[in-house]
């Protein structure tokens, strides 16, 4: 079975919110896809987690907006300024990952 911090998009960026604001890097690294994490940093150990801490406190809300093309997206608003698309892929485990932020 899928763990449920992966279950699902919603869950995954759940997961990842809480770990970037606990300074988590192992647990940040586990919610992104190898291409996403390869394109923050080399390892876990030098993921920038000041500025994702910048970005996601710059996120007032969240919407979900489903399937868009092989990926789902859900919508990170922000006040005065464009909103940012996370998005998600489902791994062969069947797991959700955050593909890009």
């Amino acid at each position: 079975p899928v763990d449920v911090r992966w279950q699902t998009p919603r869950k995954t960026l759940k997961t990842f919110l809480e770990a970037v604001t606990a300074s988590n890097r192992l647990l940040v690294w586990e919610c992104l896809t190898s291409t996403a994490s390869g394109g923050l940093a080399p390892e876990p150990a030098s993921l920038p987690l000041e500025k994702l801490k910048e970005t996601i406190d710059s996120f007032t809300g969240y919407v979900d907006e489903g399937d868009v093309g092989p990926f789902w997206s859900i919508r990170a608003l922000r006040s005065g300024t464009r909103p940012n698309s996370i998005l998600f892929e489902r791994t062969r485990a069947g797991e959700w990952k955050i593909a890009g932020i």
